[in-house]
């Protein structure tokens, strides 16, 4: 008997409701392709841009200075090229490694 009101109470038991595993519509894979995707556009748009400027600095028609610039600004492109394959490298060895883990069972 309830304290309350002097009346009775009745407890219904819950069924338990379990829904079933869904997988999640988020996809790491996605997130990868679209890193690795980036850095090959700014490696290879920075490579492109810095041919154009070997090209230009390469010709006799402008003169020392303006050649000089040209091999600076060339310079800069590949230093920006590079460092974006560096970041691609350690992206895909990130990437590897979470594929090995997952594919061994030890992880995640």
């Amino acid at each position: 008997m309830s304290d309350n009101n002097g009346t009775a109470v009745t407890v219904t038991p819950m069924t338990e409701r379990h829904e079933p595993y869904r997988a999640p519509e988020a996809n790491i894979s996605k997130v990868h392709d679209a890193i690795c995707g980036s850095h090959y556009s700014v490696v290879f748009e920075a490579a492109h841009q810095a041919s154009k400027f070997a090209i230009e600095a390469n010709s006799s028609q402008v003169d020392t200075a303006t050649r000089l610039g040209h091999l600076v600004d060339m310079t800069e492109c590949l230093e920006i090229a590079l460092t974006h394959v560096g970041q691609w490298k350690a992206a895909m060895s990130h990437r590897l490694h979470v594929e090995d883990e997952r594919n061994s069972g030890s992880g995640f």
